[in-house]
């Protein structure tokens, strides 16, 4: 089984190491300041877009955590040579070339889609060059939590709107997305006991709260069942049934209390909202997008699916996508792109699947299908960037074997 061990034994010189391939690797210590630089850049990049439009970050974070992030991948290039998983990046890059080459560009925000797609590959890319180590992808779960606990306090003393959970100036439902982060590591936590109990619980309990006054319902959909695929997979755990029987007698009076609430939010995650209409909208786009998709191979081109609507939804201008990051791929990027995404996606929730025992890779697995299930209902294609990040990590899982020292003398 692969598995990433990156602490040297008693009496080995630490700095260097080696895979079986023979590739020599630094040892990665506590004090590892660049892993952390790079998975806090990762998260930036990923989801700092989200917030950059409010007052109160009012720095486009993401952009300078994009630019630091390219010239490390290059540096690293430049020393270590090709990483495992560039045949990935490969796939993906002609995938989404193809459907520019073979289409025009109808409008800035289909050039701009464009040209924000380079960063979707080097968010791809930068996991398999930056971390590709256990500690490293333990860093990046770390800084998503931080980011997300972050965004939540912030959204608390700046919020949007009284009714519904956002942080003031961003948009509801990526401020929806990232407070549901919490939520969905803080159940991870738990089933894999990553704490006391008298910690996560609580945790659990107050980032549940915040996630439902977010009145979004997909992420917090996506957020429990991240936590039952894992729930699932750790096979060997002690008191899992405990667990589940937890989390069941949990979620009975957490319903009847979400039932008994006249809040807008509670009303909208139990789609009781008079003025909801976001779910007959989302059908209309995925029954767009699945036949634009079938009768163009090569795509639309990225950024046109506003251009193409046959029936465009009232008030709406072209600045519109598919919601659904497979028909966004299949309708504006054609059949090829479609297929290195859906078996990028095979692949990387394989692997980690097979290793979801331990207890890092069990989070990535987790954090990979609640950020799959929220591209699946919003955002476009470099809007779930994130998503192609933890990928990463599941392609770097499947290839990377046990890490041995390297003898003084070695190359």
């Amino acid at each position: 089984m692969p598995h990433l061990n990156t602490r040297p034994s008693r009496g080995t010189p630490a700095g260097r190491y080696q895979d079986t391939r023979g590739r020599t690797l630094p040892h990665v210590s506590n004090r590892d300041i660049f892993g952390w630089l790079w998975a806090a850049c990762i998260v930036l990049m990923g989801l700092g877009g989200y917030v950059a439009t409010s007052p109160v970050v009012d720095v486009p974070l993401h952009y300078g955590a994009a630019a630091l992030l390219g010239l490390a991948i290059v540096g690293s290039l430049l020393v270590r040579g090709i990483p495992h998983g560039a045949g990935w990046a490969l796939a993906l890059t002609l995938g989404f070339s193809l459907a520019t080459i073979a289409n025009d560009q109808l409008g800035d925000y289909s050039r701009e889609k464009t040209m924000l797609l380079v960063a979707t590959i080097a968010a791809f890319v930068a996991p398999l060059t930056l971390i590709r180590t256990e500690r490293r992808a333990n860093a990046l779960v770390v800084c998503l939590f931080v980011f997300s606990l972050t965004v939540a306090a912030l959204a608390w003393i700046f919020p949007a709107a009284p009714h519904r959970l956002a942080l003031a100036g961003s948009n509801y439902i990526g401020s929806g997305r990232i407070i549901s982060l919490g939520f969905a590591i803080a159940l991870l936590m738990l089933i894999l006991r990553r704490g006391p109990w008298l910690i996560t619980l609580p945790t659990v309990l107050v980032t549940g709260y915040l996630s439902v006054q977010t009145g979004s319902r997909g992420p917090l959909l996506a957020a429990v069942v991240s936590a039952v695929v894992v729930l699932v997979g750790q096979r060997k755990v002690r008191g899992r049934a405990t667990i589940v029987a937890g989390l069941f007698l949990a979620a009975v009076p957490a319903t009847v209390l979400l039932s008994q609430s006249t809040g807008y939010a509670e009303a909208r995650i139990l789609g009781l909202s008079a003025a909801e209409t976001s779910v007959s909208t989302r059908w209309h786009y995925y029954a767009e997008a699945v036949n634009l998709g079938l009768s163009n191979p090569f795509g639309i081109g990225w950024g046109n699916f506003g251009w193409k609507l046959t029936l465009p939804p009232e008030g709406v201008g072209t600045e519109v996508y598919a919601h659904n990051l497979l028909l966004e791929t299949l309708s504006e990027g054609g059949w090829m792109a479609l297929i290195s995404v859906l078996a990028l996606t095979i692949v990387a929730i394989r692997n980690l699947w097979r290793v979801s025992e331990h207890p890092t890779w069990a989070a990535v697995l987790g954090l990979s299908i609640y950020f799959l299930m929220n591209a699946m209902v919003s955002s476009d294609i470099n809007g779930n960037r994130i998503v192609f990040s933890l990928l990463a990590l599941g392609v770097l899982v499947g290839r990377t074997q046990t890490f041995r020292p390297v003898p003084d003398g070695a190359n």
